[in-house]
């Protein structure tokens, strides 16, 4: 931190092209593994894969001939825009993935030095997001991975914008909106930024900005709701999947806190009759051994069923749910879980990759919880940027806590614990 004087030309220098090496590094080392890593796609990831390939074609978002519902569309949406460009196929995606990635990390180096950070902070972020194994691995996966960290990396930016330029907030609406459409744990986001704004006693002139953020963010979401709308005739803001998962994940007959199979949920009579008249789903659509093919034909009525479903054994088990949300927490902190998708099929990272991606995400956590502590014992002084960093980790954490443990669902919130780590003095706040 004492090697860099901002107040001369040299070190300035010094530092941006400590930044672009450390952007090319980025590039160089996901390329690489690239080439070396022929992945094809599976499960989620093939999915997505199906449903780009169908946009592209001129079929719609459509997975097995039905509408896609079942998963955030923001991701397969663009690959099925680039792969009508590019044409289908895998290396396509991955070409994609790649060009995501780059433009993150440039995007963070541009904004380090408008945000107020220190230098050393500067290069050791910028760093983390070049060269985190779990960042490099995961752009040869066709998953919302690499898109969260851009549109992260994108909100970040916007708020070091200075002064309050109308577009500032209509653009920040715009990304939020994408954040919730890749990642709809985010959905409440826009909502926590403007009670935490309201917490700290802001002053009244601002508010045509958060209205701003709101209003364009409720229009950027509306045309997906509408399609729902038509389809199932209810609203569903992003994908019809929480209950599902929460169903999945907490009841009785789980023991490790993720993921099983419908077929082998404990479902009674009563609750099985419950999913025929309110879903149209009989009985028999549980027991058959196709789980990819009931994820497909899951609709938001039968998600709104598998929810209450959900609520209830929570309510009636809070014990044991509180257990299952531990377990969550210890897998998504388990590199072994973390590494297992960018590799499956053709091998194993080498162990101190794994064991030092693990201990990387734990101290990289331990700094953003210590951060996000701070920052709350004076939170009336909260900038917009410090608001969106806690309100993600905050909805992270509650989505691991309460639906399914993953050590990707970490990857999304890498940008705002950097935030939190090294709060910028100088970023552009919601007063400035």
């Amino acid at each position: 931190m004492t090697g860099f004087n901002l107040t001369s030309a040299e070190p300035r220098t010094s530092l941006r092209l400590g930044l672009a090496l450390l952007c090319v590094m980025g590039v160089l080392v996901r390329a690489g593994f690239l080439v070396q890593m022929p992945l094809e796609p599976i499960s989620d990831f093939a999915r997505y894969l199906e449903v780009a390939s169908n946009l592209a074609r001129g079929e719609g978002m459509t997975a097995a001939g039905l509408p896609f519902i079942s998963q955030p569309p923001l991701y397969p949406g663009l690959l099925g825009g680039w792969m009508s460009l590019f044409g289908v196929s895998v290396a396509s995606g991955k070409a994609m993935n790649l060009l995501l990635a780059t433009l993150s990390l440039v995007l963070w180096a541009w904004l380090c030095p408008r945000s107020g950070m220190r230098p050393a902070w500067q290069l050791a972020s910028l760093a983390v997001l070049a060269l985190h194994p779990a960042l490099v691995s995961y752009t040869g996966l066709l998953g919302t991975e690499t898109l969260s960290i851009l549109l992260a990396v994108i909100a970040f930016a916007l708020t070091c914008v200075a002064g309050r330029p109308a577009w500032k907030f209509v653009a920040l609406g715009f990304a939020l909106a994408m954040i919730a459409l890749n990642r709809p744990q985010m959905l409440p986001l826009p909502v926590l930024v403007v009670v935490g704004w309201a917490l700290g006693r802001k002053s009244s002139g601002h508010v045509r900005d958060l209205l701003l953020v709101l209003a364009t963010f409720a229009v950027s979401m509306m045309p997906w709701m509408l399609r729902n709308a038509t389809l199932y005739d209810q609203a569903v803001p992003v994908s019809a999947n929480s209950g599902y998962v929460m169903m999945a994940n907490n009841n009785s007959a789980n023991q490790h806190g993720g993921w099983m199979p419908l077929s082998a949920l404990p479902l009674s009579g009563d609750e099985l009759e419950q999913f025929r008249e309110e879903a149209g789903l009989a009985p028999g659509y549980f027991a058959g051994p196709d789980e990819d093919s009931k994820i497909l034909r899951w609709t938001p009525a039968a998600d709104s069923v598998a929810r209450s479903i959900a609520v209830d054994w929570i309510v009636s088990h809070p014990q044991r749910f509180l257990e299952l949300a531990l377990r969550r927490v210890e897998v998504s902190f388990d590199p072994a879980n973390l590494m297992y998708w960018p590799f499956v099929g053709v091998g194993v990272p080498p162990r101190w990759v794994a064991e030092g991606t693990g201990v990387l995400n734990m101290g990289l956590c331990l700094l953003a919880l210590t951060g996000a502590i701070r920052l709350l014992l004076r939170s009336r002084q909260l900038t917009l940027g410090q608001l969106l960093a806690l309100g993600t980790v905050l909805l992270g954490g509650a989505s691991i806590l309460v639906f399914e443990g993953q050590g990707r669902y970490l990857i999304p919130l890498l940008p705002a614990m950097l935030w939190l780590m090294a709060p910028p003095p100088r970023q552009a706040t919601l007063s400035d």
